[in-house]
């Protein structure tokens, strides 16, 4: 088939169609090396990653309205504001 020679809507839903079949193609054998596998018992290896004294560093873009994300303003945006008024005012009232 001369893909060249199909009207724009034709040419896109075939090339869609055949994307959609690929990626179906891909999980079929996905899956039958999966079943193989489970099949004949075989164990995959596995890695188990440790760090020690691991430092990480992060870039965060601030929008503006929104507040840092720290800590306490995670726990904070997680609480209202009547839930903080009673809980401090429950435990300077014991």
């Amino acid at each position: 088939m001369d893909v060249s020679k199909l009207e724009d809507l034709d040419r896109h839903l075939f090339i869609d169609e055949l994307i959609k079949h690929v990626e179906d193609d891909n999980l079929r054998l996905l899956q039958k090396i999966k079943n193989r596998i489970d099949e004949v018992g075989l164990e995959l290896p596995t890695i188990e990653v440790r760090f020690s004294d691991l430092f990480v560093e992060a870039e965060c873009e601030v929008v503006y309205g929104k507040p840092i994300p720290t800590l306490w303003n995670a726990i904070a945006s997680r609480l209202s504001v009547s839930e903080i008024v009673s809980f401090l005012f429950s435990t300077l009232t014991s």
